[in-house]
């Protein structure tokens, strides 16, 4: 069979630097369109043309989509669009911030005996929006690590009654 021509269009890229390195994501209608770790320069390349969204996380940093757009957690916030129309997009950069953790121990009330592998969730205290989240270990002490914390106010709760089946879940300090 003839007559079944493509036309492929030539791709282009998004780069930067990111100023303490880590992961950058490029996110397109479609979702993840590219990624890049490492650094401090990163370029992601084979994007067709359109509106895309970037970002760049490191472990205890607040996380950032490009033009200074903090936002801890897996969100969009306020991310504004870097588009590609027929040429490479140079210059999308990002200086992430230091970011805060919570940081404790868990403990039997009645004997002060450490309780391990219980999860510990914490939440913007005037929304309940997810930030961030930590496990506690066998002594009993945990940090939330997972997403970097900006500066704010949280509520922190104990969850998984399966891991410490004899104890109620708690909300840190009431």
């Amino acid at each position: 069979t003839s007559g079944r021509n493509i036309q492929l269009f030539p791709g282009h890229s998004i780069s930067g630097t990111v100023a303490t390195g880590g992961l950058v994501k490029v996110i397109g209608a479609s979702g993840v369109a590219g990624t890049a770790s490492g650094g401090p320069s990163y370029l992601i390349g084979d994007l067709p043309d359109g509106s895309y969204r970037v970002r760049a996380e490191r472990q205890g940093t607040i996380a950032e989509w490009w033009n200074n757009r903090e936002c801890a957690g897996d969100f969009f916030c306020l991310a504004d669009s870097v588009n590609l129309a027929g040429a490479n997009v140079t210059g999308i950069n990002f200086t992430l911030s230091p970011a805060g953790a919570i940081r404790g121990r868990v403990t039997d009330a009645a004997n002060g005996d450490p309780i391990g592998l219980l999860q510990l969730v914490a939440t913007w205290a005037n929304s309940g929006t997810f930030m961030s989240d930590g496990l506690t270990s066998a002594d009993g002490t945990y940090e939330t690590n997972t997403q970097g914390l900006p500066p704010g106010t949280y509520r922190l709760r104990t969850t998984g009654p399966a891991a410490a089946p004899d104890y109620a879940d708690e909300i840190w300090n009431d």
